[in-house]
């Protein structure tokens, strides 16, 4: 971060992003979405099973965020008179949710591809973005942390946008918007790359959001 400070740039602390800035994100992120897809299709075996990181396990013992997440809250909410009565939520999540991450996590493994597969970064939140300002003027954004990156849905990432970088506002207004930035960006950038497979539309990746919507949760 310091070499990066040199340079201009400075992460985005205590404040929301701004809706530029969460464009310039979306920009990004649909290019590595497009040229990854573009990969996959052109029998790239090596990047469609990508396994490469901690979060890539059929074992949630090796998992312990997934493994002791929900358990922990249901712990905290316990002791707290005046939430114990969302606990049954909790409980029923617990059972829900834990197997269709694992089984999300582990579609490269098992085979269980969704309709559209793009390398995800996998943590694609505020605090892996830094910005550059000159003038007061945004000039540039990169996304740092590819630690946990994983090759899956695009709603992986985009779940996760809605969930850790959308402000509250943002959610209730610009939903449709975000979304249709994202795909203008994905398709224009297969174009530009003269790829000449099926483009996925917005129809399309809509139906990915829904059937993975748990990743948001």
């Amino acid at each position: 971060f310091e070499d990066l400070g040199t340079e201009g740039y400075a992460p985005i602390n205590n404040r929301p992003c701004s809706l530029e800035e969460i464009k310039l994100a979306l920009k990004k992120l649909a290019k590595i979405h497009a040229i990854s897809f573009q990969m996959a299709q052109t029998d790239n075996h090596e990047l469609a099973t990508f396994d490469k990181t901690f979060i890539n396990t059929i074992d949630i013992a090796n998992f312990p965020v997934l493994r002791d997440g929900i358990k922990l809250m249901k712990e905290v909410i316990s002791d707290q008179p005046d939430l114990r009565k969302y606990l049954p939520h909790f409980e029923r999540a617990e059972l829900f949710l834990i197997p269709k991450v694992l089984d999300l996590l582990n579609a490269p493994k098992n085979g269980k591809h969704s309709r559209i597969q793009v390398l995800n970064h996998g943590d694609f939140h505020v605090k892996n973005l830094m910005v550059k300002y000159v003038d007061n003027k945004l000039k540039e954004l990169i996304l740092l942390d590819y630690q946990v990156s994983m090759f899956g849905s695009p709603a992986i990432d985009l779940h996760y946008a809605f969930t850790m970088m959308y402000s509250p506002s943002m959610r209730m207004e610009n939903m449709d918007e975000l979304l249709y930035y994202y795909t203008k960006n994905f398709q224009d950038t297969l174009h530009s790359v003269q790829y000449k497979g099926h483009i996925p539309t917005i129809t399309e990746l809509r139906a990915e959001m829904r059937d993975y919507r748990h990743w948001g949760g």
